[in-house]
């Protein structure tokens, strides 16, 4: 038997059609972006080496594989208790390096990064995928990073009570990057802030933490403190901050 189809029913069935065409279109759009979402990932210091842009050190804990290789600008740097330290920790950086934040949770000791004299390889961190900053909100060790910072984007240094993040290197801020201090843990800056002439760079204090600068320093814009505790007294009630005096002044009530 033939069946004839009017014109509307050829007409919804095309748009039927469309609509699926569009859903499948669509379902594959997301995948390709999921991919490329999920394509950085978390590198966790697994303790066998103390190079850190060998890629025999880490371990792909977003997607383990066989892959050896170190993390990249859109990757985590992660030291947590894959690194099964039992005491404190020098690690080195064999060139300049670029990682979209860097993570500390429980890796056993306390870290250093870097070594006096190896002014060369900076350590650079944020990328246009990953401004990860410094997260150690759940660290349950204190890290110190000898080799010079630098970051172009705005990022965060976040410290748990109880640990403190020591910088000894110099941080290079790019123009009209905002360097947020937060957590409530310690952060030791012995060293220049500087924004490579552009008097564009500034910080921020949003943590209740202690933030010590002891270096008289050269970034040219704001500074910003809506939290915490600074200098010798440490008291939190109206700490002020002069960017280029010798530390972060903390003020009796």
């Amino acid at each position: 038997m033939n069946v004839t189809r009017s014109p509307r029913q050829n007409r919804l069935s095309s748009k039927s059609t469309r609509h699926q065409a569009i859903a499948a279109l669509s379902a594959a759009t997301s995948l390709v972006a999921w991919a490329a979402v999920s394509k950085a990932d978390t590198w966790g210091y697994n303790g066998s080496g103390t190079v850190l842009d060998v890629g025999s050190v880490w371990t792909d804990e977003t997607s383990p594989s066989t892959d050896t290789a170190p993390p990249a600008a859109g990757d985590t740097a992660q030291f947590d208790s894959l690194a099964g330290l039992s005491g404190s920790t020098t690690l080195t950086l064999g060139a300049a390096t670029n990682w979209g934040g860097l993570t500390v949770l429980s890796p056993g000791g306390n870290i250093t990064i870097g070594n006096v004299g190896d002014s060369g390889n900076t350590l650079t961190l944020g990328s246009s995928t990953l401004a990860g900053g410094i997260d150690m909100s759940a660290a349950t060790n204190s890290l110190t990073i000898v080799d010079p910072l630098a970051m172009t984007i705005n990022q965060s240094f976040n410290v748990n009570a109880g640990q403190s993040l020591t910088v000894n290197g110099g941080i290079t801020l790019g123009a009209t990057t905002t360097l947020t201090f937060n957590g409530a843990g310690t952060q030791n800056i012995n060293s220049i802030v500087n924004d490579g002439g552009s008097g564009t760079g500034a910080i921020a204090q949003t943590g209740s933490g202690t933030v010590i600068l002891t270096t008289a320093n050269t970034y040219g814009a704001s500074t910003t403190l809506s939290n915490g505790r600074g200098g010798a007294s440490g008291h939190s009630a109206r700490v002020s901050i002069d960017k280029r005096a010798r530390k972060v002044q903390g003020r009796e009530p």
